[in-house]
């Protein structure tokens, strides 16, 4: 029996202010689609990886009812590309090529090609269209991930040895009116909130990643990251998922007894 041919009905060229290094992490990173790509995906389950890359089902963000799809994703670091295929589900045997190229330090070019099975002509470039707008989203916020993620790095390693200084805040009036409050010491960047009427301190870097939490929402105590969904307590530090992994150390809030001023203190 043959096989269906497919289609190509767009493809996608732009460049990516990120390194191969920083791309080939975020090809490989699996867990950020529904966290990142909130407004695509509403899930995803690993069932294999390797060397070789992932493959997984994903759930899809649809006003309709819910679908959900498996992907493969195959690279070729050598040749620099990858292959990602829908296995099952909406979309089957459709393929998405990419093809990178390393135009600086911090430059990388991409070459995405969508291939369709039984892509009716009339309905090629109106499909095209909604793939190129799709992928022109999802690497926005992809190559916002590792732009951050980059200075991120650079600024942790620059902030290694810096002295550790008490921080004066305020009143504890003034503090209570400002929170969440964002400081910064030691070359670090923390934030200050509230937990069951307690001033905390901690780190607005995610361990996993180095992903922001300095907007995250506290919800019993807790934050999640944005980019992977990892959950941390804030009066532990510690990982709310069972993961081994907890926030960076942080100063103390020290109040005085008579709330005229609050300090950042390193134990």
């Amino acid at each position: 029996m043959a096989t269906e041919s497919l289609t190509s009905v767009a493809v996608y060229r732009r460049t990516i202010w990120a390194s191969l290094t920083r791309v080939w992490e975020n090809v490989l990173d699996w867990e950020h689609l529904p966290w990142l790509h909130r407004s695509s995906f509403s899930e995803i389950k690993l069932l294999d990886s390797g060397a070789w890359g992932w493959c997984a089902r994903v759930g899809l963000r649809s006003a309709d009812l819910r679908q959900e799809i498996e992907v493969e994703l195959r690279i070729d670091r050598e040749k620099r590309r990858y292959v990602t295929r829908t296995t099952a589900g909406v979309g089957q045997r459709s393929e998405i090529r990419t093809c990178l190229e390393v135009l600086g330090e911090q430059e990388t070019g991409i070459e995405v090609e969508f291939l369709l099975p039984g892509v009716n002509p009339e309905w090629a470039d109106s499909i095209g269209t909604a793939y190129t707008r799709l992928y022109t989203r999802l690497w926005d916020e992809d190559e916002a991930m590792m732009m951050r993620r980059e200075a991120m790095l650079s600024q942790r390693d620059s902030a290694r040895g810096a002295a550790r200084m008490p921080l004066a805040l305020g009143t504890l009036e003034e503090v209570r009116e400002r929170l969440p409050l964002l400081v910064e010491l030691g070359g670090q960047s923390f934030r200050v909130v509230e937990v069951e009427g307690t001033l905390v301190a901690h780190s607005t870097l995610c361990p996993h990643s180095l992903g922001p939490l300095g907007d995250a929402v506290v919800e019993d105590g807790c934050i999640r990251c944005p980019w992977h969904g990892y959950r941390f307590d804030l009066r532990t530090g510690r990982s709310c998922d069972g993961r081994n992994l907890r926030l960076a150390s942080a100063p103390r809030v020290q109040v005085d007894p008579d709330g005229t001023r609050v300090q950042l203190i390193w134990d």
